[in-house]
């Protein structure tokens, strides 16, 4: 618990009991009417608001550095000299090569049967360099983004935490035969407010800046940048290679670096929050009369060396809280005894009769909830089925009204087919009349001789012609079927008038 938890809960619980003590109350109320204007409160907090653009973007572009960190890249140096044939610890294509080119270092020629084994070898030794351009490129990085993040890091966390406040007040107090005068002027400045921090967010935002700043430092005690510590420092302007422009995280890493370069702001915004009260409003006012309360008691307690006695009376009034405690609780044994004796019973048969009474509550109360939670559990399927057969019944209606407008649809879709059949059939007949028409015209148009013979020979003649020949046939094949139904209902009704 804070300590600001402490003094609040305390001073709650001192109001709460002088507010039920007369003597109390009515002096707090002759020093709550003693209040004038000198009485004033002025606080000042100071808030600072963390831009969270740059916090994103590093956190963005910070695993990428680190994963460029864990490449560990490297540039592998070969170096080789000539040593006597004894020390060489092992044999290379390399002392091959050179052996083969300088003959000298063979000084003997071997026995039958032994090995060419030369006076002198050449061996070579492969080492490591890690302060290759670009590792020592991230350790530039780390550590501009290092102090970049400091020190608006330090700013923050101290604009963030300042607190100042002066509170002047002045009493005369006139009650009776006692008179009570009070001056005071209370001046605290701090910077390690435990709240500013955690009003409106900024606890959030600092924790993200702090965390950038923990990963930036644990990256900078890696062994590789420790490594390339040790080399000399790179100068901007930075040279592009093919890795920092075509590796991925090498990539992100020259962004970030980019960025942090060219950012010209702050990061963060200041607001001053200037609290006033003058007078007290009721609440500070009740409160300050508790305070001329408890240094009107301090000043009499101390002053008039009445702590013993004080503290005597207390021992005394807990002596008597217990004894009343105690007595509460043997009227309680008593009544149960008295109960026990009611009953007809010794004390331990009407204990272990309650016991059974309180197993059997238990168990109702048991049976009770189980019937809650069945309940519960009847009313939770009810609205799951009344919500399922609500569904069913709206998809019903749905489905219903879809069928009817569709079958309103096919039905109507239907009419204009058979519409339009009749219409293009209407359409054929009429063009049929017409080309039988056309086949008269031109019949009469021969039996008068308007026509030359000579026409009768051309291609869209004898298109017409053919035209008109395929009406013929369609015509008579028409009136023939009509001709044998015809004849069929003749004959057939003509049997059926014989027939007794």
């Amino acid at each position: 618990m804070h300590e600001l938890d402490i003094y609040y809960r305390a001073l709650k619980q001192l109001r709460a009991r002088t507010a039920t003590h007369d003597q109390s109350h009515r002096f707090t109320t002759a020093v709550k009417r003693a209040a004038n204007d000198a009485d004033a409160l002025c606080a000042r907090r100071t808030v600072c608001h963390i831009e969270e653009d740059w916090v994103e973007f590093i956190e963005t572009h910070l695993p990428y550095v680190e994963k460029a960190i864990k490449e560990e890249r490297q540039f592998i140096r070969r170096e080789g000299e000539t040593v006597d044939i004894g020390k060489a610890k092992k044999v290379s294509r390399d002392s091959v090569e050179h052996l083969a080119r300088h003959s000298e270092l063979i000084t003997h020629l071997p026995e039958e049967g032994e090995m060419l084994i030369p006076d002198k070898i050449y061996i070579t030794e492969n080492t490591s360099n890690y302060t290759v351009y670009e590792n020592r490129f991230l350790y530039l990085l780390l550590t501009f983004m290092s102090d970049f993040v400091e020190m608006r890091y330090s700013k923050i966390a101290e604009l963030g935490n300042t607190y100042h406040a002066t509170l002047d007040t002045r009493k005369n107090v006139m009650m009776g035969k006692r008179t009570v005068k009070m001056e005071l002027h209370f001046e605290e400045q701090a910077k390690s407010d435990p709240y500013a921090l955690t009003e409106e967010g900024k606890s959030t935002m600092l924790e993200r800046v702090e965390a950038i700043r923990i990963i930036t430092n644990m990256l900078l005690m890696t062994p590789l940048m420790k490594e390339v510590s040790k080399a000399p420092m790179i100068s901007p302007p930075i040279t592009r290679t093919n890795v920092l422009r075509m590796d991925n995280n090498f990539k992100y890493a020259v962004e970030l670096y980019d960025y942090l370069v060219a950012y010209q702001g702050d990061g963060y915004t200041i607001e001053y929050k200037n609290v006033e009260q003058s007078p007290f409003g009721d609440a500070l006012e009740g409160e300050i009369d508790e305070m001329v309360a408890i240094a009107s008691y301090l000043a009499y307690k101390y002053g008039s060396e009445v702590e013993k006695t004080l503290e005597q009376r207390y021992l005394a009034e807990e002596l008597a809280q217990q004894e009343i405690a105690e007595q509460k609780r043997r009227e309680k044994l008593e009544q149960l005894k008295a109960r026990a004796q009611e009953s007809q019973a010794s004390m331990e048969e009407y204990l272990l009769a309650l016991e059974e009474q309180n197993k059997l509550l238990e168990r109702h109360a048991e049976q009770l909830r189980a019937a809650t939670e069945t309940l519960q559990k009847s009313v939770d399927r009810e609205a799951q089925r009344l919500s399922a057969v609500y569904y069913e019944q709206c998809e019903q209606r749905f489905a219903d009204k879809r069928e009817s407008l569709i079958a309103s649809y096919e039905q109507r879709l239907a009419q204009k087919d058979a519409e339009v059949a009749e219409a293009v059939q209407q359409t054929e007949s009429a063009l049929g009349e017409i080309e039988g028409l056309r086949a008269r015209v031109h019949a009469l148009q021969h039996r008068v001789g308007e026509v030359p013979v000579e026409d009768t020979t051309t291609r869209e003649y004898i298109a017409q012609l053919e035209r008109e020949y395929a009406w013929f046939e369609d015509m008579f094949e028409k009136n023939w079927k009509l001709t044998k139904k015809r004849i069929r209902k003749d004959i057939l009704w003509s049997d059926h008038k014989k027939k007794p």
